[in-house]
């Protein structure tokens, strides 16, 4: 398979998985969850991930030119610091969790510690 090849279904593979994963979130987000959406956007998510990687990698000297740019490294900057406040502060409660839809202290590792 040529990388002209590789490149032209890229797209489509790319954005149809995005939109997966996008919707999957958010209806994950709201409670909105069918009996699979959880493994549906996990999985889905991993390729994804893999296809961001083949892309990634394909268009690497693009890339590079795009990070020399002002407001490339003001993006990656601002997103890390959101990221960073989310994974630190939390951007909401997770059930079961430790002060989750459960309330305190009856997350999943407290009923395996007794």
């Amino acid at each position: 398979m040529t990388k002209k090849t590789i490149r032209i279904n890229l797209l489509p593979a790319l954005t149809l998985t995005f939109f997966i994963v996008a919707l999957t979130g958010i209806m994950m987000m709201f409670h909105l969850g069918i009996g699979g959406i959880k493994p549906l956007h996990e999985w889905i998510s991993v390729i994804f991930l893999i296809l961001c990687i083949i892309h990634l990698a394909l268009n690497w000297k693009i890339f590079l030119v795009h990070l020399k740019k002002g407001p490339a490294i003001v993006s990656i900057i601002l997103i890390c610091i959101l990221s960073l406040l989310l994974l630190t502060r939390g951007g909401g409660n997770d059930r079961g969790g430790r002060h989750g839809h459960y309330g305190t202290g009856r997350g999943f590792y407290s009923n395996h510690n007794r």
